[in-house]
């Protein structure tokens, strides 16, 4: 089929967002089977800290909510939302001791910030929690203007 046949571009959308629609939608967020991969236990905290930031980078906030804590989704939609080239997960912690398990995700996100043409790196920490055999993202409150201006006008000491 040629590039310009009219039925290609809504083909491919029509099939696309069925499969986004239902690969999210079908039972809620994507369940995990904890410990199913013995050898890389966390492989599905990466499988869902993916599908995470797959739906943000795509702007797709709402749909991402599948993916986070329910009491901790109004956080989400009250942080400013700022747009990522690419994303690399570096690191996943996973803390058995605790309950629910939780798992400490490191990622590096390649972000613009005008005026500097090039993609800048950003490191964000993330904490996921093990919640009836799925991992879900726990989103802390925003950080209000006043918290921030006193946090940069404040800095803690830092130890010897």
């Amino acid at each position: 089929m040629s590039p310009n046949h009219p039925f290609r571009t809504p083909l491919l959308g029509i099939i696309t967002s069925t499969f986004l629609i239902s690969a999210v939608f079908a039972n809620g967020a994507p369940r995990s089977q904890a410990g199913s991969d013995s050898q890389h236990p966390d492989a599905e905290v990466r499988k869902q800290a993916k599908g995470f930031y797959d739906l943000m980078q795509a702007s797709q906030y709402g749909d991402a909510e599948v993916f986070v804590i329910p009491e901790t989704r109004q956080n989400l939609r009250n942080q400013s939302k700022g747009s990522f080239m690419s994303y690399d997960i570096q690191t996943i912690k996973i803390d058995s001791s605790t309950s629910p398990k939780t798992a400490t995700v490191t990622t590096v996100f390649q972000v613009l910030r005008p005026p500097i043409p090039t993609a800048m790196p950003v490191s964000v920490t993330t904490t996921w929690l093990l919640i009836d055999g799925t991992w879900l993202l726990r989103v802390p409150k925003p950080t209000s203007s006043q918290e921030a201006l006193e946090a940069m006008n404040n800095p803690s000491p830092k130890p010897p």
